[in-house]
């Protein structure tokens, strides 16, 4: 392993990599956030003990739109993250780029207009067996920074959004689902939840597209089904003793 100035982890290297030239690398923004995981495929790795290694966000280079001060020639990426913005949305063609905004929805909660600063905004994940195709997923905050709202890329070609309602405690009250993937008909899942006095879960129900909606789960079933094991288990246990009088 291999630390710079600032006492971070940069690279490291377990038996295989060495054996194959591989380092695996993190970098890291002034706010010490990590920013890319990746692989380097090296002998040596450049170093770095004694200076702080950076990476800033610009919107271009070889590391997903971020730039570094230290040389990493020849690398696969596994993730990237984006934090404060959305400028990352803006390195997406136009098709994409069109899925990936926020969408105001009825019975949905909305976004903070205020932005997302500190917040984590997005995530781009390689595929391990294919180290050029990846997917980006964005997060949507409320004005307390929860999520509200997330559109992702996937490997289907398609997308997943996702769009929740937050009672005013901060459970989720409702949450919908959207798959779509290229050539296929979109799947539209909706769970509605509620909850006891003391914000316990008692029922979870489901609407799958224009089916009726159905329960799907609820604490009167997972109590049901327990006095049914307990009533099992003491008559499993149940021992006959028989005495002889006079």
């Amino acid at each position: 392993m291999k630390f710079d100035k600032a006492d971070r982890m940069i690279f490291s290297q377990d038996g295989n990599q060495r054996h194959k030239g591989e380092w695996t690398f993190l970098l890291y923004d002034v706010f010490g956030r990590q920013t890319v995981l990746g692989i380097l495929k090296s002998l040596a790795s450049p170093d770095i003990s004694n200076m702080i290694v950076s990476s800033e966000f610009r919107g271009t280079g070889g590391l997903a739109g971020y730039t570094t001060n230290i040389n990493i020639p020849s690398s696969n990426l596994l993730t990237v993250n984006y934090y404060d913005d959305y400028q990352f949305i803006d390195m997406m063609s136009a098709q994409e780029k069109a899925k990936m905004v926020f969408v105001t929805t009825s019975g949905y909660d909305a976004q903070y207009a205020g932005g997302a600063k500190g917040l984590l905004t997005g995530i781009r994940t390689y595929q391990l067996n294919e180290p050029n195709k990846y997917t980006v997923l964005a997060n949507y905050y409320d004005y307390r920074g929860r999520i509200v709202q997330t559109h992702a890329t996937n490997h289907l070609g398609g997308f997943e959004d996702e769009y929740l309602a937050y009672n005013f405690t901060g459970t989720v009250k409702h949450r919908k689902h959207v798959h779509a993937a290229a050539g296929q008909p979109i799947q539209t899942e909706i769970y509605s939840y509620t909850y006891d006095h003391a914000e316990r879960l008692l029922t979870v129900s489901h609407k799958l597209n224009d089916f009726r909606k159905s329960l799907y789960w609820s604490i009167a079933m997972t109590k049901s089904e327990g006095c049914k094991h307990r009533k099992r288990r003491a008559r499993r246990h149940l021992t006959l003793t028989t005495y002889a009088i006079g």
